[in-house]
């Protein structure tokens, strides 16, 4: 299995640090999956959003769910558009981070050129 790990860029979400510093606000190069059906995962806090460029025709996303402490499963599943920008909505460790506290999302097939982003808010 060869599940890409999502670096997080880490934001202010209230006062930043005034002037910006150069580059402190870029968010660099997305990241892709090696294979669609491994995908990505990140490190979850509940404070993550997660950026999405389609790539050359459009991709079903999954946001793999685990038993929460009721036992119910839902997995998001989102449809990202060719050469459009999707954010997904943001997600709760409980319902959907492994025991390792990471979430995965999966792609079907052709998805490995999908670019992802991780930005975590700070308070």
């Amino acid at each position: 299995m060869s599940v890409v790990t999502l670096s997080v860029f880490t934001m202010s979400a209230k006062y930043p640090t005034l002037p910006p510093t150069a580059a402190s606000l870029d968010l660099g190069v997305g990241q892709v999956a090696t294979t669609a059906a491994d995908g990505v995962k990140f490190p979850c806090t509940g404070k993550e959003i997660i950026l999405v460029l389609g790539a050359d025709a459009d991709q079903v996303l999954t946001v793999v769910s685990v038993a929460d402490p009721w036992l119910r499963t839902g997995n998001i599943v989102y449809t990202a558009q060719d050469t459009i920008y999707s954010v997904l909505p943001q997600i709760q460790p409980q319902g959907f981070a492994d025991a390792n506290g990471f979430v995965t999302i999966t792609l079907n097939a052709g998805g490995e050129d999908v670019k992802f982003w991780c930005i975590r808010l700070k308070e």
